[in-house]
């Protein structure tokens, strides 16, 4: 938590204005996530969120987050087909991390608030279909606030390169100027998918 206080005590000072308490993990494993979401809001950064595959959550741990004053709330579901879904978030059930995301958003309800803003992140993998997309939207859009895809990326495929001798893109990845990584320990990368931080500071 000091190290913590510190990025965002200097990143406050600075124009940071949102923060994903995220990158690789599950938030709801981080015992601290509460106190690290009221220090960032006390903090006055506009946009605290994380997202989570809600696998860990409960009441109680909902409630909690509502009122440490988390902003947005990302819930990865990869499929709205039970049989694919548990096949990709193995030691997870269908069933029941779907109630639970159910449950959150009849807590938000009951309790009259509108944040945190949900969403649901689904991977759009080469195999999936529209008609996999549309039960998607459907399965959530009356439950969350918002459903968006994000397509696969193969970390071990991207890093090993398909590009000929030369290759010089014209494209360039905003990301690298607006955001940047913190790991745990302090290290900074400049983008979130330095996976074995090799381009870490």
């Amino acid at each position: 938590m000091t190290l913590y206080k510190k990025v965002v005590d200097e990143g406050a000072k600075n124009g940071l204005y949102a923060l994903n308490l995220d990158n690789f993990g599950e938030a709801f494993m981080n015992p601290n996530i509460y106190a690290m979401v009221r220090y960032a809001k006390s903090k006055k950064i506009l946009d605290v969120f994380f997202h989570t595959n809600a696998s860990l959550m409960d009441e109680k741990k909902a409630r909690k987050i509502i009122a440490a004053g988390l902003d947005r709330l990302i819930f990865s579901f990869d499929s709205p087909y039970q049989k694919k879904y548990e096949a990709i978030r193995i030691g997870t059930t269908f069933e029941n991390t779907l109630g639970k995301i159910r449950a959150f958003a009849a807590l938000k309800k009951n309790l009259g608030v509108i944040k945190p803003i949900t969403r649901i992140n689904c991977i759009r993998f080469p195999n999936t279909t529209q008609k996999e997309i549309d039960d998607t939207v459907k399965l959530f859009t009356p439950i969350v606030d918002a459903v968006s895809f994000i397509d696969y990326v193969n970390p071990v495929k991207s890093k090993q390169g398909i590009y000929k001798k030369g290759y010089i893109s014209k494209f360039v990845c905003p990301q690298l100027l607006t955001r940047l990584t913190v790991w745990e320990d302090g290290v900074i990368s400049p983008c979130c998918m330095d996976y074995d931080r090799t381009l870490g500071l």
